[in-house]
């Protein structure tokens, strides 16, 4: 016989080498020992869980003529028979193909024969959610009071799509997902008996793409053995594999969380030129932020710890530089892209942007990144483009043709004395005024809004100039706290002034332009909430 593929070969043939199914196992162990079989068994559970397998050697338990503690013992000529497919009382079939009812009505006809060789003639449906409505009708009757020497045994993924009618006639076992340490220990295992050297790592990479899956694991050490021989390294297996490597991960996740947005751009450009899916980035990523919360939260992740100590170390250490919040919006931002990449053409450009937003929270007018550039100013940590303290020029001097001379020399024009200036430049004072408020209030949000606004000082006041307008709304809601702002300027400079919260768009465009005119000045009034109209009428309309 020519080469067969690992699961096949390694396929289980008794209830104890079924990996990661202790209650199923123990529980159709038992009634086979006790002779307490049910009529028809339903097997559901995710791909590769061993459900198939389960029933075939349940089929093999129930004809044995020498079980031991529930097993086959696959040296009988039944056992033998049933290995070999050279006796018939157990037929496999897959209703996918044979889902209609002149299919069931094939079997319904047959089980009134009874078995050849063994005890129990055994019916193996697999995927049985395939058939169709008109064929689990007519399969009702037979399923409920079926002949005494018929066992069915029906296998699914999908048991939502089995009608009712059938689940209640079934005794229903489910087939977990295999832990990743039941997986690594299954492949090493049959790594030794097959003469394979393999690190660790490597079949912990192999175990986390498996997904549960203990089919999907053998069948993707076949393929690593194809491309790298007997000799397995941990690189190896991630070329093949096509995923990314956990230092890869930990460090693209340390440039995000510190604002690095062109190294984690250029880190995720090269992988993907090596080959890389770009879907599968983005699942790593997601899996990653996602342990790394629970290792934030206290829990550890099991499986990750029993297959891989220097990994659970290293990501002990990352989730303890990283706020948990910062991990939860890290982790909303993935999961919307994600979603939205798998309906768009240009799902690269998506991944890019979202590191970029990730990155630099400051670029996302919304809750969750103003909490999270406090979050990082509150840890110590200065934000990605972090804005000066703008030092106060003096305003402008009128220009010429704007206050042309007057044409009297002798007796130059008596002008209006400038505004006086509430104060010089607060770069200077700036810090003890924040350690003054820090005095009074403490270390609190005010003091991380503070620490995130570009001080501007102009003719009517002090202006914290705050990115955006929902950052301004948040910060009014610290009014009754802003006049201790006030209080500590007034100590700290002995001068008066006005403290306000404005955008950085609202500064630029109406304060900054402000030359202390009159019309300028009503320009503005006519903007306030508290006036409703102010009507300006010159003289001459006056006098008319």
């Amino acid at each position: 016989m020519g080469y067969q593929a690992l699961y096949r070969k390694w396929r289980p043939q008794t209830f104890t080498e079924l990996v990661g199914q202790t209650a199923v196992v123990t529980a159709l162990s038992n009634q086979v020992k006790e002779g307490r079989l049910a009529h028809a068994y339903l097997f559901t559970g995710s791909r590769g869980t061993g459900k198939t397998s389960a029933a075939k050697i349940l089929a093999r338990a129930v004809n044995c003529k020498n079980p031991k503690d529930g097993n086959p013992c696959n040296e009988c000529e039944v056992c033998r028979g049933l290995l070999n497919e050279t006796i018939l009382d157990v037929m496999e079939i897959d209703a996918a193909s044979n889902n209609g009812v002149d299919n069931i009505r094939r079997i319904r006809d047959e089980v009134l024969y009874p078995p050849t060789a063994g005890k129990y003639k055994v019916y193996i449906i697999d995927e049985v959610h395939m058939l169709s409505a008109g064929a689990f009708n007519a399969f009702l009757k037979t399923l409920e009071e079926p002949p005494e020497h018929v066992i069915f045994i029906l296998a699914t993924t999908d048991p939502h799509k089995v009608l009712p009618t059938i689940l209640s006639r079934c005794q229903r076992f489910d087939f977990g997902r295999i832990g990743l340490s039941d997986l690594v220990a299954r492949l090493q295992f049959v790594c030794e008996q097959e003469g394979i050297t393999v690190a660790p790592r490597a079949l912990s990479q192999i175990a986390r793409s498996a997904d549960g899956g203990m089919r999907d694991a053998l069948s993707l050490l076949d393929g690593c053995l194809a491309i790298g021989g007997k000799d397995l390294s941990a690189e190896v297996v991630r070329q093949a594999l096509g995923t990314v490597g956990d230092v890869f991960l930990t460090n693209l996740t340390d440039a995000l969380m510190n604002g690095r947005t062109a190294e984690a751009l250029n880190m995720t450009a090269a992988e993907y030129a090596r080959g890389a899916d770009l879907f599968l980035l983005y699942e790593s990523l997601l899996r990653h932020c996602c342990d790394l919360m629970l290792f934030a939260s206290g829990a550890e992740p099991d499986e990750l710890t029993a297959t891989d100590e220097d990994l659970c170390r290293a990501m002990k250490a990352q989730a303890q530089r990283i706020p948990q919040e910062r991990l939860v919006r890290m982790i909303h931002l993935i999961s919307e892209t994600l979603s939205e990449a798998r309906l768009s053409k240009s799902a690269k450009t998506l991944f890019n942007a979202m590191l970029v937003r990730i990155s630099r929270p400051e670029m996302t007018p919304d809750l969750a990144s103003v909490l999270d550039r406090i979050a990082r100013l509150e840890q110590g940590r200065p934000m990605t483009a972090p804005a000066p303290v703008a030092a106060v020029e003096e305003p402008p001097a009128p220009a010429a043709t704007e206050a042309p001379p007057a044409p009297v020399a002798e007796e130059p024009p008596v002008s209006a004395p400038p505004a006086e200036e509430p104060a010089g430049d607060l770069t200077a004072d700036w810090a003890d005024i924040l350690r003054d408020i820090k005095e009074q209030v403490g270390n609190g949000p005010l003091i991380s809004f503070l620490n995130m606004a570009e001080v501007q000082v102009h003719r009517d006041g002090l202006y914290l100039v705050m990115a955006s307008e929902n950052e301004c709304e948040m910060m009014r809601m610290l009014s009754n706290q802003l006049e201790s702002v006030a209080r500590s300027v007034e100590r700290v400079t002995g001068k008066a002034m006005r403290v306000r919260a404005v955008s950085k768009e609202k500064f630029d465009s109406e304060i900054a332009t402000n030359d202390g005119s009159i019309d300028t000045l009503l320009g503005r009034l006519s903007d306030e909430a508290f006036a409703d109209i102010v009507t300006i009428e010159s003289e001459e309309e006056q006098d008319g």
